[in-house]
């Protein structure tokens, strides 16, 4: 199924972008409350409503008065670069519907998706297929407004032909990814090694990353303060592949 979310709108981004985008202005108006609200909503231990408040969190904490910066800070994880090298912003147009679809799709889609689809694939020898990328249907799909791919919901499209041939069991289930509980496994024993590594004074991220900030990351992680699940696998990904340079 890669690239459906790409090409149909699939992800919480998308939709988060589209009420940005819809109800930008009064969003700006309420913008320093969303601020002050947002970041009181506790999300660093399990319980009901923790995936819906990292959600409003994560939106009300990237907002921006420009659209091209919100977007940029919806795909970023929570970093501060020690870098000569300044971030590029998305080129964004107010006239065109695609912008933040077609970025996910040259970037996202190809540099991540379709590059796991592919090392497995070729693990155990699997030649894997990729139909929703048919050049036809990715013409057709790029066509359509992005308002129209949501104005039903997320991939509503999708859904609607699945629905016609008794597919209402995939359609009304909830949206599941592939994620795995990094932020627990890092919170109980067998975490620990990866913590120390992470908190090693002769750790290679700290020419990357200030020293305080990965200290606190790891802190408010393990106190179950606040989820930085993706932040600390991004962190550990980069200190192993630098040590094996």
């Amino acid at each position: 199924g890669a690239g459906a979310d790409e090409l149909f709108a699939g992800y919480y981004r998308h939709k988060a972008f589209y009420y940005y985008q819809k109800y930008y202005s009064a969003l700006m108006l309420a913008y320093p409350l969303l601020k002050l609200g947002g970041s009181m909503l506790p999300t660093g231990f399990a319980h009901a409503f923790r995936k819906h408040f990292r959600l409003l969190k994560k939106f009300a904490k990237d907002l921006s008065f420009s659209q091209a910066q919100t977007w940029d800070n919806f795909i970023r994880l929570n970093f501060t670069i020690k870098s000569n090298f300044a971030c590029l912003p998305l080129p964004y147009s107010a006239n065109t519907a695609l912008d933040y679809l077609i970025h996910d799709q040259e970037n996202y889609l190809q540099h991540d998706i379709l590059a796991l689809n592919d090392r497995a694939g070729m693990q155990h020898a699997l030649e894997i297929r990729v139909p929703y990328l048919n050049s036809k249907l990715v013409n057709y799909a790029n066509q359509l407004y992005t308002s129209f791919k949501l104005k039903n919901g997320s991939k509503w499209l999708l859904k609607d032909i699945l629905n016609a041939k008794g597919g209402q069991i995939y359609t009304q289930r909830r949206k599941e990814g592939f994620g795995v509980p990094i932020g627990k496994w890092l919170r109980e024993s067998a975490g620990k090694e990866y913590i120390s590594l992470l908190n090693s004074p002769h750790s290679l991220l700290q020419n990357y990353l200030p020293t305080h900030q990965i200290k606190y990351i790891i802190k408010q992680h393990l106190a179950q303060k606040q989820d930085y699940s993706s932040e600390l696998w991004a962190m550990l990904c980069l200190e192993m592949w630098l040590g094996n340079l």
